[in-house]
């Protein structure tokens, strides 16, 4: 006789009966839809007891989700120094854009030659790679820009970038969200694309 057999009043043994649900697996399943890490343990957990069917469906979606976790995880990773980087540059651009305008204005609408003439010092003048900013003038001196030569330090490549002086609020984040774009695919291999 089994351990899974109880004899009845009359001694013919009997099976008793299956469950007809699997609690575990029916919390793995939901838990597999928002935190699926932790669905993916209990769904795992619940195969060992029948009705095996939600935990083997929890157990799925719970791979999915942890897969996305995972991918998420490691995009933040990557992006969170390329964010604070664009902002950055972003923060110092509006230091220099604030001296060159105020020099513009003492010095009857005329640019500096530098952004050291225009009052710009310390850690304003160096982008996040370390390299000296690029102020750069119209031939007319009536507009201009600054270049970073962008994390590899060299002129002329797909990491440069230039602001132009000026820019609303709205251009500015638009500029900050392209850069971020930029260095992002630079950093993950892609061909950066071009600036429209």
């Amino acid at each position: 006789m089994s351990q899974y057999t109880q004899p009845d009043v009359f001694g013919r043994s009997e099976e008793p009966p299956r469950p007809r649900s699997n609690p575990l697996a029916i919390v793995g399943l939901v838990l597999a839809f928002c935190i699926s890490p932790i669905g993916l343990l209990l769904s795992l957990i619940a195969l060992a007891w029948p009705p095996r069917v939600l935990a083997v469906i929890g157990v799925i979606i719970g791979l999915i989700g942890t897969a996305l976790w995972v991918l998420l995880g490691a995009g933040a990773v990557l992006a969170w120094p390329l964010i604070l980087q664009g902002n950055e540059v972003f923060e110092d651009y509006s230091e220099i854009s604030r001296h060159v305008e105020s020099h513009r204005a003492a010095n009857n609408n005329e640019l500096p030659g530098e952004l050291g003439a225009a009052g710009v010092t310390g850690s304003t003048l160096v982008d996040p790679w370390g390299n000296a900013y690029i102020f750069e003038k119209s031939a007319d001196g009536a507009l201009w820009s600054i270049r970073t030569l962008g994390p590899d330090g060299q002129p002329d490549t797909p990491d440069d970038f230039s602001i132009e002086g000026g820019l609303s609020d709205e251009d500015k984040a638009n500029r900050l969200s392209e850069l971020v774009r930029r260095l992002t695919d630079q950093k993950i291999g892609s061909p950066a694309r071009p600036r429209p």
